[in-house]
């Protein structure tokens, strides 16, 4: 772009946000998505925190990390996309995977820079949470403890999926059964609303 920055173009956020048509129209389709820059901040910056690489990998990791797409905000929040098309095709929270999966802002790092992304929580899309839902994940690793003690007893207080012996299978809630989904998603929470690192090299860790 004019300021030397990656454009990812056409692109989508998740299976949510997609590109209607083709030839893509460039005021309703995907740009700079969440996920993936959030993706591409968060594995350059662990790259360059390692011993790991020769001068020139170095060199290439640093570079790339300066022209990279700024993280999507607008509105005093995390944004799905930096350009966003009209229509949603699924119920996934595109804008808070710069909380999880990649861990861009987090309780655990401890340095304020949540805001954002709590905003964005708070005014989320889909707050449905069951089966591979994330909002679980998302409020335990924001600190939000009284949204994640409930999320979790109601995970829990699903029953077994019928048919099977083993208790521990869920129904199916979005696509097969038993749900594979379900109860990890919840054990992940679990672990985030205890212990959380701050993603540093040194990986520093929070008890919460």
């Amino acid at each position: 772009d004019s300021n030397g920055r990656m454009v990812l173009y056409p692109s989508q956020a998740l299976e949510t946000w997609e590109c209607p048509g083709y030839p893509p129209d460039p005021e309703n389709c995907v740009t700079n998505d969440m996920p993936t820059v959030a993706g591409l901040r968060s594995v350059v910056e662990k790259m360059l925190g390692t011993a790991w690489g020769s001068d020139e990998n170095r060199k290439n990791w640093a570079d790339l990390k300066q022209i990279l797409p700024e993280v999507p905000t607008g509105s005093g929040k995390l944004q799905p996309c930096q350009i966003c098309p009209n229509t949603t095709g699924n119920v996934e929270n595109a804008e808070l995977y710069a909380v999880h999966p990649y861990r861009l802002y987090t309780a655990g790092k401890g340095n304020g820079n949540a805001s954002v992304a709590v905003e964005a929580f708070n005014t989320k899309r889909f707050t449905t949470d069951y089966g591979w839902n994330q909002n679980i994940m998302d409020a335990a690793l924001l600190g939000m403890a009284q949204q994640a003690q409930e999320y979790a007893v109601s995970r829990a207080s699903v029953g077994a999926a019928p048919g099977y012996r083993f208790p521990g299978f869920m129904p199916n809630m979005q696509d097969f059964a038993p749900s594979a989904d379900h109860l990890s998603v919840m054990n992940n929470a679990l672990s985030y609303m205890v212990l959380q690192s701050d993603d540093s090299p040194g990986q520093k860790l929070t008890l919460l």
